[in-house]
């Protein structure tokens, strides 16, 4: 039976010195990918960062953007006293897979993905390709050798990575490492994954249906209003879309300008479906006010905290009637007190994560929502 991959049991491994995994330094494969790097500013993420030779190694060539993450501390401290001038706010203790409000142009994965259960590669593959920026690049080592199967670290196969990573990422390399170290030769594939633009017409998971034709409805309604991009002036964001993506899009009725243009239903289709989880805040789980946050960072480069009445206390009340893409529309649903928001589309239509269903568009005129609805906002 597989242990709880906690805080605890890292903490309690790193304390005991069982770090079977450290190699005193940085890898041969690594170590050479990195010195073929020319961009010292890309931001670059190292999950699971164990003593973090790779961090020090980027570090000390002129990488000034190299962050960190580890559910333990003691591996960042370790870090911190070798290269006291490493930026602290780049050593991150805490779940990669709750990680949001940040984003990167390279993640490194060394020993990091044999360690976690087995049960979250899949979730691994996606929160890599939620947190990378567009041609974002996921490189690194996995091991291609079954290992363990009752504790980490858990090895695998390259056809059994090939199905968490193929829905995400473009295979640029995928081989048998050359150059590992003596004690994993044969033993390592190294990895070149570029992040998928995902393209609609291949989304055909039900999630993806609704937000399409809910698209289709709301889409129509864009531009009918005379400032209906008022939150898209200072943070625009464009995306393209290949011949096959537009003749979907066509096929589906739909405007390809404001579809392809705007960030904000975008970025809504890849929560779409993302199932309800109090207090979370990642496609593990989230809840109305944590998507709220998640939305209005990536888009609006607003950082928002608490939950829906804190939220509610930001905003300039506004009358229903004047709603406009991107205002919050707030409930009274438990105890007569805000409980729960959602983001305004258009046409009626507003974005939010439901106890029951998740992540889903619902329309202000059901019974259930004029019952409940309190007031709009608009954050300033």
């Amino acid at each position: 039976m597989i242990p709880e991959l906690n805080t605890d049991y890292w903490h309690q491994r790193w304390l005991k010195g069982e770090t079977g995994w450290d190699i005193g330094g940085v890898s041969t494969p690594l170590k050479e990918y990195f010195d073929q790097l020319s961009d010292k500013k890309i931001k670059i993420l190292i999950p699971g960062c164990g003593n973090a030779y790779e961090a020090e190694y980027l570090h000390k060539k002129g990488f000034t953007n190299v962050y960190i993450i580890d559910l333990s501390n003691a591996p960042l401290k370790n870090l911190k006293k070798r290269v006291p001038d490493f930026p602290s706010e780049h050593l991150l203790t805490g779940d990669f897979f709750t990680l949001s409000n940040l984003s990167f142009d390279l993640i490194i994965e060394q020993t990091f993905f044999c360690a976690i259960n087995p049960g979250l590669r899949k979730n691994y593959a996606k929160q890599s390709r939620k947190l990378l920026n567009p041609n974002g690049k996921l490189v690194g080592l996995l091991f291609n050798d079954t290992l363990n199967t009752e504790h980490p670290p858990f090895g695998g196969n390259k056809e059994e990575y090939k199905k968490y990573f193929s829905p995400y990422f473009n295979f640029k390399v995928f081989e048998t490492c050359y150059n590992s170290i003596k004690p994993r030769q044969n033993r390592e594939l190294f990895i070149l994954f570029e992040k998928k633009r995902m393209r609609f017409y291949k989304r055909m998971k039900m999630k993806y249906i609704v937000c399409i034709f809910f698209l289709s409805i709301i889409s129509l309604h864009l531009f009918s209003q005379a400032d209906t991009n008022h939150l898209f002036k200072q943070f625009h964001i464009e995306y393209s879309l290949d011949s096959n993506d537009i003749s979907y899009f066509y096929q589906m009725g739909l405007q390809i300008d404001s579809c392809s243009y705007n960030p904000l239903y975008h970025e809504m289709c890849l929560w779409m479906g993302t199932s309800y989880h109090y207090a979370g805040n990642s496609e593990k789980g989230i809840d109305c006010s944590g998507l709220v946050k998640s939305i209005f960072y990536k888009i609006y480069n607003l950082s928002l905290s608490g939950g829906s009445a804190d939220l509610f206390l930001l905003t300039t009340p506004i009358e229903k009637e004047n709603l406009q893409e991107g205002d919050l529309v707030f409930f009274k649903i438990a105890k007569n007190r805000i409980s729960h928001v959602g983001i305004y589309l258009s046409n009626n239509k507003f974005i939010h994560a439901s106890v029951k269903l998740g992540v889903i568009v619902s329309d202000l005129n059901e019974p259930y929502y004029q019952k409940y609805f309190y007031k709009a906002g608009r954050l300033p």
